[in-house]
C-alpha cells in the first residue's frame, strides 16, 4: 500500500490567517459595532495570530458591516504588530487604503480578487474578468506607490456553482496576471466548498511548480463539510499558509446569496488549529485562548456557529499516541 499522503507531507510549522473580521462577518446580517469587532480581535491577537484579515474597503452602502474600516485599522495599529490585511474591491477602494496609509493606519497588504469563472465573476463583481483585470492594474499602481503589498485572490479555483469545474489552465492564466502586477501571494479560493482532497492534491501538483516565488495561500469554505480535509491536503502538497475564521464564519454577504444551501463558512480557526496542534504542527497559537475567543464569539452573536471544539473541548493525546511511528 502506498504511504498515506498526509503523513508523507506533514510540515513542522504553518501560518494561519484569521479571517473573522472580514470574510467572517460579511456573511452575517447583524452589523457589529467597532468595539464589538475589536473585543474579538483582541482575543484573536492574544491567542497568537500575527496575520489577520482585518476589514474591507467595500463601500458601506454595499456592505454596511464595514462602515468603520479605517477606524478598525487605526485602532489595531495602536495595539498590535500583527500583519493586517484588508480586502480592496477596486482602485477607488485602494485609494482609501492609500490615504489611510499616509496617516499610519493603512493595511500591510491588500487582498484583491478575480474569479476563475467568468459567470461567477459577473455575478460576484458585476463585471467581466477582463474588466476586473484592468481594474487590478489601476489598483496595483496605487498600492505600489503607497507601500501596500498585493495578495491576489482567485475565487472558484476549485469549481464554480454556476458552470462546474474550472480548468487549471484558467487559474494559471490569472496567476500570471497577478505576477505581472506585482502580487507576492496568491490565495486559491474554494468559494462555495466544491473541492475534495484528491482534487486539491491534483490542483496543487499542477499549480505550485508554476508560482515562481509567489507564496500560495489555501482558502477553503466548509459548505459540504470538507474544509479541514481539503486544508490538510493542501498542507500535504506544500502549502504553508491557510486561511481560517473564528467560529467557522464566512461566505458571501447576505444580499449576494448564491445557489448553494447551508452554511458557506470558512475553515474553523479553532477546529483546524487544535487538530494540527494534536498532529505536532506548530502554529504559534495558544489553543486554549483561541477556544475562549470562539466561545466569546458564540456569546456575542447568540449563535452556536460552525465550530466543533468550542462545544466539545480539546483532546489531549500523549506524544506516543500521536507520533507517526506509533501508527
Amino acid at each position: 500500500m502506498a504511504p498515506i499522503g498526509l503523513i508523507r507531507g506533514i510540515p513542522d510549522r504553518i501560518t494561519l490567517t484569521e479571517c473573522f473580521a472580514r470574510d467572517g462577518i460579511q456573511s452575517i446580517d447583524r452589523v457589529l459595532t467597532t468595539d464589538e469587532k475589536l473585543a474579538i480581535l483582541r482575543r484573536i491577537i492574544a491567542a497568537g495570530f500575527d496575520r489577520i484579515e482585518a476589514t474591507s474597503f467595500v463601500p458601506e452602502k454595499i456592505i454596511p458591516q464595514f462602515f468603520d474600516a479605517e477606524t478598525v485599522l487605526e485602532r489595531l495599529r495602536e495595539e498590535t504588530d500583527a500583519e493586517l490585511i484588508a480586502f480592496v474591491p477596486n482602485a477607488k477602494g485602494m485609494q482609501r487604503a492609500a490615504v489611510a496609509a499616509q496617516y499610519g493606519a493603512g493595511p500591510d497588504a491588500a487582498l484583491i480578487v478575480v474569479s476563475a469563472s467568468e459567470a461567477h465573476n459577473r455575478k460576484n463583481l458585476r463585471r467581466s474578468t477582463q474588466e476586473t483585470i484592468q481594474e487590478h492594474r489601476r489598483a496595483a499602481e496605487i498600492a505600489q506607490r503607497s507601500g501596500i503589498r498585493i495578495i491576489g485572490s482567485i475565487s472558484t479555483s476549485f469549481g464554480c456553482p454556476y458552470t462546474g469545474d474550472v480548468p487549471v489552465e484558467r487559474v494559471l492564466d490569472l496567476v500570471r496576471h497577478y505576477r505581472l502586477i506585482g502580487a507576492t501571494e496568491i490565495q486559491f479560493g474554494d468559494t462555495t466548498g466544491m473541492a475534495n482532497p484528491f482534487q486539491v492534491r491534483h490542483f496543487f501538483s499542477r499549480v505550485l511548480p508554476e508560482l515562481d516565488g509567489l507564496m500560495p495561500v489555501a482558502h477553503f469554505h466548509d459548505t459540504r463539510g470538507a474544509a479541514i480535509a481539503n486544508s490538510l491536503a493542501a498542507l500535504d502538497m506544500g502549502v504553508r499558509i491557510v486561511d481560517t475564521s473564528l467560529g467557522g464564519l464566512g461566505g458571501r454577504p447576505p444580499e449576494q446569496r448564491i445557489q448553494v444551501s447551508g452554511p458557506t463558512g470558512n475553515t474553523s480557526s479553532e477546529d483546524f488549529a487544535a487538530l494540527v496542534d494534536e498532529m505536532g504542527i506548530e502554529t504559534g497559537l495558544d489553543i486554549d485562548l483561541l477556544i475562549e475567543a470562539g466561545r466569546a464569539l458564540v456569546d456575542l452573536l447568540a449563535d452556536p456557529l460552525h465550530s466543533h471544539i468550542v462545544h466539545a473541548g480539546r483532546v489531549r493525546h500523549s506524544p506516543e499516541a500521536t507520533s507517526v511511528a506509533a501508527g
